[in-house]
């Protein structure tokens, strides 16, 4: 890419990313030899989506009944792998819920029928690998579901990004199993020593999301080197907890401290759910 760009350096050259750490940010710069570029950065910031990890316990009831509460709504559950695909697909159709699979293993003519069926509302639910969303542009997708974690935040940024495009509500689910974890870990396997490095710390950030008792709004923000200020955003709290999550979320300002890298004082356990975001004027 650089012997290319070298090659036309007199011709105006946009590089383009859609989640790119500051890091990442720094190493395209750097590998096309234009240190001196004038950069541009939207936020990462998508204030119609709900974020909510959850413990992986009987993940198959537990999306049946979340789907089921959001009766007719269109929704994509990714998962690892392709079986699963099939097998996830197969039980919500058993359970009356209108789903079609849709993987690399499938050929062409069928992904694209039951894309096509997906769009078209004929499905409600696609359930699918990491091969279903690519310049998919689908507004009206109110959910997300992680059967199983991903790889790296990048991919689960890109991936809940599918859901609410339209402005209205979009809520992001995962379920969480160490487990999982440790089969990506075994993918890395056999793979050169730096790949196995860079893969293990995305597994570790991915690990650290889903773990923190932080606002997972504003971890995802710090990821991407994106801060959020304590009053941008405020929580309206209702007195209970959104069944199964892994850890509380917490309000903006309950972690500032964190965030200027002081140790937060231990807090009594809160049953507080985020219902609804709102903006200050």
């Amino acid at each position: 890419m650089r012997t290319i760009f070298d090659e036309i350096q007199r011709v105006p050259v946009i590089a383009l990313t859609a989640t790119a750490t500051e890091k990442v940010q720094e190493d395209i710069l750097k590998n096309l030899n234009v240190d001196d570029a004038v950069t541009y950065k939207a936020s990462f910031n998508r204030p119609n989506l709900f974020y909510d990890v959850r413990p992986k316990k009987d993940v198959g009831r537990e999306i049946i009944k979340f789907i089921k509460q959001h009766q007719g709504k269109s929704g994509i559950i990714y998962c690892l792998s392709r079986k699963k695909v099939e097998e996830t697909a197969q039980m919500l159709n058993v359970n009356g819920i209108k789903a079609l699979p849709y993987h690399a293993g499938m050929d062409a003519a069928q992904r694209a029928d039951h894309q096509d069926r997906f769009l078209m509302e004929d499905v409600d639910v696609i359930c699918a690998t990491i091969a279903f969303g690519m310049g998919i542009d689908k507004p009206d997708v109110r959910f997300v579901i992680h059967h199983d974690i991903p790889k790296s935040l990048e991919s689960y940024y890109q991936e809940t990004g599918r859901g609410g495009r339209d402005g209205g509500e979009g809520k992001c689910v995962a379920f969480y199993s160490y487990m999982d974890i440790e089969n990506l870990e075994k993918f890395l396997q056999g793979k050169p020593v730096a790949e196995q490095e860079i893969g293990k710390q995305l597994l570790a950030d991915t690990v650290s999301y889903s773990e923190t008792s932080m606002c997972r709004r504003k971890f995802l923000l710090h990821y991407f080197g994106e801060i959020l200020p304590g009053r941008q955003l405020r929580f309206v709290r209702q007195l209970r907890e959104p069944e199964g999550s892994v850890r509380r979320h917490r309000g903006a300002d309950d972690t500032a401290r964190r965030d200027q890298g002081k140790q937060a004082a231990p807090q009594r356990p809160l049953h507080l759910r985020p219902a609804h975001w709102h903006h200050d004027q």
